[in-house]
């Protein structure tokens, strides 16, 4: 056999090595590329078509300031014609420098965080902090409105706004102290619109230093790629109108902010201000600045273990509305923060970072005054009123609610929504705040009002506003309703009531309720009044629309006199015995008002016509019922007849019960 060697030739064979190589080289990479994204211009189009244009962009700068720490701020309409003239001018900084123009002011100063936050767009650098309300990067851009060239001054910097400029030349910084030194800036033109306005001056250029925060907006007078909204003076105006339905309340739940001040600067020279419209938290009270910035602090520290934390206040409001009118309003204030108490679902919540908000709540409610009061939605402001009615409740309520990226409302669920097996987390979490969270804030505050008016003797007026805190459930928003309802049972086991008769407030399970129409006449309450009283029964006496709520949340637990009632009581016990004649007859009376006789059974209630009294018996002598006249004929009888000369209602009783037994 010829030797394999001598054969054919063997193949050669690849190695995987070289085989993976070639398979590699021979495979196509796909085409990457990026996302097309908007342009800066398209994306501040996005964020002023969701900030509709109106009074939300002052309540935005508001925002800002209390965020940043600020206690006084100033909104300034400067009405003059400054450096328009000037607008072929070649300094390219001339156009943030004019007037007319918005200005506003607070004394607190721009942190290294600030700068960087505020030229963020759908970011915030606010996120994580529990008492910053802006998450979205979008609230300050709704000045765009009003202006394409925001100027902002704090401190040593000077921040300049140009959208219409290049990508990556947006946005100018410089310091205050070197102005003079950049190309294009015409310091005179600066110097003319500024100079005056808050402290700024030729000093400030000098010393290179702003004491406080300015924002200057010169208005859009001309169409732009940015907007064709043009502002004027009397937009402005309109602005600051919208502004006074808010200004009693406008500062309630805000954090640092104690005064704000709407000034008109006249065409007319010499400079002259108006004070168009003022509010503030009064200086008296130096000790409410006190609690709140406490209170401020301590949710700063908070940790998941810590226990909850609150705080009740009265906050006296002074605000004017004009030069020579002013008005003051006390309110009683709840802040309220869950922490350790939370329940595991809302616990969940607090924890995820994608929702990024605080358990934070509050209510609150005027004490010095009595007039009907509806209440509104704030987070940490008033909520633009969308609609009649925002909850239907008689107190504010407040809250690091889930909000619209607009922060115009809450965050619900659709009527689609509800039928269907969805989850939302923000939707879940404003219900947990609703539920769960602001019924504790409610409680305190009842029952500081309920406090109050015990300290001030229980007038009337003063357990009236107790009262006045009690939701109409009927006329509650649909998504309050659980709010209300929860909030009214937490109190179940809480003195809630205030019995006139024994002078304190009560639990509802020891009380017995009636409203004004109760009973016929001012004589028959008085005596029944007096009678429960003497038999341990505490009778409260509510509006019609608190005493329906009680009874819808606490059902079996508010008990309503009646005929029935009463004639239990009389029952139970012998204490109404030794009740004055007046009084038995008025009890009487009203027993048989519903004509249910068989209630009188066992009572001593029948007066005789000696002057005692007896019990109604269905089997015993007859007694009769006579004219005085007869009544004479039969001195020595007197025992055999009805005394019918009580009261014109007394005889009128007797007569019917006559009639029953004849029949």
């Amino acid at each position: 056999m010829a030797s394999t060697s001598g054969g054919k030739k063997k193949r050669k064979r690849k190695s995987t090595s070289q085989v993976m190589e070639t398979d590699v080289v021979q495979k196509k990479k796909p085409v990457f590329s990026s996302f097309q994204r908007p342009t800066l211009i398209e994306q501040l189009k996005y964020i002023l078509a969701e900030y509709p244009d109106g009074g939300q962009i002052l309540k935005e700068l508001i925002q800002n300031a209390d965020d940043a720490g600020a206690r006084t701020m100033d909104i300034l309409l400067d009405a003059r014609r400054v450096n328009r003239e000037d607008e072929s001018s070649h300094a390219q900084y001339t156009k943030f420098f004019q007037a007319p123009a918005l200005c506003v002011h607070n004394d607190a100063e721009f942190t290294e965080q600030d700068w960087q936050g505020i030229t963020m767009i759908y970011n915030s650098v606010k996120k994580l902090d529990k008492l910053k309300v802006g998450r979205f990067g979008l609230g300050f851009k709704s000045v765009f409105h009003l202006t394409d060239n925001p100027c902002i001054i704090s401190g040593k910097r000077m921040l300049l706004m140009d959208p219409l400029q290049p990508s990556g030349c947006e946005t100018a910084n410089m310091e205050i102290g070197h102005v003079g030194e950049i190309e294009g800036f015409d310091t005179k033109a600066f110097i003319k619109v500024l100079d005056g306005i808050f402290g700024f001056s030729q000093e400030t250029l000098q010393s290179g230093y702003y004491k406080g925060t300015l924002f200057w907006f010169p208005f859009r007078e001309i169409q732009t790629p940015l907007s064709d909204n043009l502002y004027t003076v009397e937009k402005v105006m309109d602005l600051f109108k919208a502004f006074k339905q808010d200004t009693p309340s406008i500062l309630l739940f805000l954090k640092c902010l104690s005064e704000v001040t709407l000034v008109k600067v006249n065409r007319s020279k010499p400079f002259k201000r108006k004070v168009y419209a003022k509010v503030k938290i009064a200086n008296t009270e130096v000790k409410c600045l006190e609690k709140r910035a406490a209170f401020a602090d301590k949710v700063r520290t908070m940790t998941p273990e810590s226990a909850d934390i609150s705080s009740v206040m009265e906050v006296p409001i002074e605000y004017f509305l004009d030069e020579s009118s002013s008005s003051n309003t006390t309110w009683l204030v709840v802040n309220y923060v869950v922490s350790k108490s939370a329940s595991d679902d809302l616990k969940q919540l607090m924890n995820d970072e994608s929702i990024g908000l605080s358990p934070y709540v509050g209510v609150a409610a005027p004490i010095t005054t009595t007039s009907h009061f509806n209440g509104h939605i704030f987070c940490f402001l008033p909520l633009p009123k969308e609609g009649s009615k925002l909850t239907g409740l008689p107190f504010h309520v407040n809250g690091f609610f889930a909000l619209s990226s607009n922060r115009h409302h809450l965050k619900w669920e659709t009527d689609e929504d509800k039928n269907q097996q969805q989850y939302d987390k923000n939707v879940h979490w404003n219900h947990l705040m609703t539920s769960e969270v602001l019924p504790r804030a409610y409680r305190l505050m009842y029952n500081a009002a309920a406090s109050r008016s015990n300290i001030s003797g229980n007038l009337e007026e003063d357990v009236k506003k107790v009262y006045d805190l009690v939701p109409d459930l009927d006329n509650v928003n649909e998504n309050w309703k659980s709010f209300a309802t929860n909030s009214i049972k937490c109190m179940q086991t809480e003195y809630v009531v205030f019995a006139n008769d024994v002078g304190r407030w009560d639990v509802c399970q020891k009380c017995v309720f009636g409203t004004a129409g109760t009973f016929d006449t001012e004589n028959i309450k008085t005596s029944m009044r007096s009678s429960m009283k003497r038999m341990g029964k505490s009778y409260v006496e509510l509006d019609e629309t608190s005493l329906k709520t009680l009874q819808v949340v606490f059902t079996t637990s508010v008990v309503c006199v009646s005929p029935n009632l009463m004639a239990n009581f009389l029952h139970e016990s012998n204490a109404y015995h030794c009740l004055a004649d007046d009084t038995k007859t008025d009890i009487l009376v009203y027993i048989l008002a519903d004509k249910q006789f068989d209630l009188l059974h066992g009572l001593e209630l029948l007066p005789l016509a000696n002057g005692t009294w007896v019990c109604f018996q269905k089997k015993g002598h007859t007694l009769y019922i006579a004219s005085a006249e007869v009544l004479e004929v039969f001195p020595e009888f007197k025992d055999r007849f009805v005394r019918t000369t009580l009261s014109p209602k007394s005889g009128i009783a007797f007569q019917a019960i006559a009639g029953t037994v004849e029949s």
